[in-house]
């Protein structure tokens, strides 16, 4: 989670959903993340993004490792701008 000076923070949506906006999709595989594992092939939807701040947060699972995690930024800034 990186906040930004506001303390907003986005998320984007992950879903095994492979079908809608390819072009829009960015592959994640167990070995990307910390703390948790896919029970089947995942994507995150670069185009589908929530502003948010802390207490929106119910629970968090785990986290994309630095390397990944720039290039989703990279994809969702290729997506929508």
């Amino acid at each position: 989670m990186q906040e930004d000076e506001d303390g907003m923070f986005y998320l984007v949506l992950i879903t095994s959903n492979d079908w809608l906006n390819p072009q829009y999709s960015y592959p994640l595989t167990d070995e990307m993340v910390t703390g948790f594992t896919f029970s089947k092939p995942c994507l995150v939807k670069c185009h589908i993004i929530t502003g948010n701040i802390e207490r929106d947060v119910q629970r968090r699972l785990g986290s994309i490792k630095q390397k990944y995690f720039d290039e989703i930024v990279d994809k969702i800034v290729d997506s929508i701008f």
